[in-house]
């Protein structure tokens, strides 16, 4: 989930975000949905980012909190228990992509025990394996201490790439997508520790907690390997919050 952490594992595929799986499905997909808090009552802020020349560099915070005028900047809403419930990811005002990081938009719902992301890219679709290699969402389990248990990752192995049509090719089938998946998940995210995907984006995360798995170790020399840290440190101080709730 995962820097967003999505990074590609085919030569055809465009590189993704790094997600972080414990469990993959779905021919079908379920895109699940809950009511959230009224929009009335959210409220928005910006941040700057940095992905350096030609979007080369993995995406970073610049400044939490800006005044909303930068070029390059992620639009942050946040619900009234001070939780985010949406990320857009903007350039000159409008959803993008940058470099190396497809995703756009990611948007947040909440119940009881449960953190449900889903991703979507700058045409505001949700991610598919034919295109993407990663999953579009992911189902978060917490346990009574706020710490993420298991995750569960949602793919749609249904949809195709219009790049196959335009080649004049047959697309590949569901089961040389669920491989490539299953390799893709396997790669990047078996055995390690899990935290939710593209909480680090986020200034509130789940009003300022950090959630991860009991084996998630904190980076401690961040001030000094990196000039802007500011992802950094709020990850440290999501997770300390989090062990002191």
């Amino acid at each position: 989930m995962t820097i967003f952490l999505l990074n590609s594992c085919s030569s055809k595929h465009k590189v993704v975000p790094k997600p972080i799986l414990v469990k993959t499905s779905v021919e079908k997909p379920i895109l699940i949905k809950k009511t959230n808090s009224d929009s009335s009552e959210q409220k928005v802020i910006y941040h700057s980012i940095l992905v350096g020349t030609y979007d080369k560099r993995p995406l970073i915070i610049e400044k939490w909190n800006n005044n909303g005028s930068s070029k390059k900047q992620i639009r942050e809403t946040i619900d009234k228990k001070n939780r985010v419930t949406k990320l857009e990811f903007l350039r000159n005002d409008k959803l993008s992509e940058f470099g190396y990081f497809p995703i756009a938009k990611v948007t947040y719902e909440y119940s009881e025990n449960k953190i449900i992301e889903t991703a979507y890219d700058k045409y505001e679709e949700t991610l598919f394996v034919d295109k993407h290699v990663a999953h579009y969402q992911s189902i978060y389990h917490l346990n009574k201490n706020g710490f993420i248990e298991k995750v569960e990752r949602i793919s749609d192995f249904k949809k195709r790439d219009s790049i196959w049509s335009e080649l004049n090719m047959s697309p590949p089938s569901n089961a040389e997508l669920q491989e490539e998946s299953k390799e893709y998940q396997l790669y990047y995210y078996s055995g390690k520790p899990i935290e939710i995907e593209f909480y680090k984006y986020s200034y509130s995360k789940l009003d300022g907690i950090y959630p991860v798995s009991k084996d998630y170790i904190v980076e401690k020399d961040y001030q000094e390997k990196y000039i802007f840290y500011w992802m950094e440190r709020g990850v440290e101080q999501g997770v300390k919050k989090l062990k002191s709730e």
